[in-house]
């Protein structure tokens, strides 16, 4: 990727899509899945929160942060 990103939305993450090396996902995972950047009332549960490694799917090998989706209560669904 060129490592570009979408300007946020009023209430929303902006979206950034960039290549890293394994090595450093730990580090940048401290600042880019940070759950301070949703506002609080829309924050997924700490259950659910965090960094995955998501493995074995028919796209690459990619991480997630879910700890930045707007959780909805109502139906319990998180969207990233």
């Amino acid at each position: 990727s060129d490592g570009s990103c979408q300007e946020a939305k009023p209430g929303q993450v902006g979206f950034c899509e960039e290549d890293i090396e394994l090595k450093d996902l730990v580090e940048r995972a401290k600042l880019h899945c940070n759950p301070r950047h949703v506002p609080e009332s829309l924050r997924p549960p700490k259950k659910i929160s965090g960094l995955y490694w998501l493995k074995g799917l028919p796209l690459p090998d990619i991480a997630g942060c879910f700890s930045t989706g707007e959780w909805d209560q109502a139906t319990l669904t998180l969207k990233l």
